[in-house]
């Protein structure tokens, strides 16, 4: 039994891009031979996967055609499908038998695939040819089911509240906040889902809207909002940071911030000589 490993293949640092399979099919992963055929071979070119890079579990479609190359050719088809920690998720082993220059459509249909990132590999056997151009034995690839948008303000204890003189616009030196004064707020926002969040980030001072933002948070990052607020009034006051989807609100945090009174007057002195004659 002539069991040719010569395969189409694909490394683990292939990614967001697992759903352009025509990336898959580079000659540098297939032997460049001057002979071809001879047996069983699966033609690249009708390789696909449906399912792929979507949002949620879901079922996984895949399609290859068999070609026998040149000679009667008697095989087997061998699918198996594992997640990311090696646990078997689908597995199908199935004969193929085609004469010379003849074709089959196989297909695999897997139902249920959780959300995570997957090895797919096909893999004949038996009467196998030689490998040429986008003609394969085996096709190894990743299939990534993603995890939606997942949305969260960091603890407060991570923002930043600067005091800004609002006669200037630029930051007053000061340690607190006083009467007077406004202040630039950054809080962190981070999105632990596969794919990016879009919709509003609001701030609100004891209730009064100061802000809304259009906002994008890219899958598994942490990035930061930035408000002006005030000017703000002695005492204490609280800030509340809100994430929107259209009106519908997703999370909100906020923070007390204790404001001073207004900067005594600063006294100016001046003297005048008083000349008698």
């Amino acid at each position: 039994m002539n069991r040719n490993r010569s395969s189409l293949c694909m490394t683990k640092g292939h990614g967001y891009s697992l759903g352009v399979f025509s990336l898959l099919l580079l000659s540098t992963c297939i032997p460049l031979v001057s002979a071809s055929g001879s047996g069983l071979l699966m033609s690249g070119d009708t390789f696909t996967i449906s399912g792929d890079q979507e949002v949620g579990s879901g079922d996984i479609n895949i399609s290859i055609d068999i070609v026998a190359h040149g000679i009667n050719s008697n095989g087997s088809i061998e699918m198996i499908f594992t997640a990311e920690d090696s646990t078997p998720l689908a597995s199908d082993n199935r004969s193929v038998s085609l004469s010379a220059g003849e074709s089959s459509t196989e297909t695999f249909d897997i139902s249920e695939v959780p959300i995570g990132t997957h090895t797919l590999t096909l893999q004949l056997w038996g009467d196998v040819g030689i490998s040429f151009e986008n003609n394969v034995s085996q096709i190894q690839v990743f299939v990534q089911k993603l995890s939606p948008a997942n949305v969260s303000i960091e603890s407060n204890d991570t923002w930043l509240v600067t005091p800004i003189n609002s006669q200037t616009g630029e930051e007053s030196g000061n340690s607190t906040i006083r009467d007077g004064d406004q202040a630039w707020v950054i809080a962190m926002v981070s999105n632990s889902g596969d794919v990016p969040w879009q919709g509003n980030s609001t701030i609100s001072v004891d209730g009064v809207p100061f802000s809304t933002q259009q906002t994008v948070i890219d899958g598994l990052t942490t990035t930061s909002l930035n408000f002006t607020i005030g000017p703000l009034f002695e005492g204490t006051s609280s800030i509340l940071v809100e994430l929107l989807d259209d009106q519908t609100l997703i999370v909100s945090s906020g923070i007390g911030v204790d404001i001073g009174p207004p900067p005594l007057p600063r006294p100016i002195l001046s003297m005048v000589t008083n000349h008698t004659n």
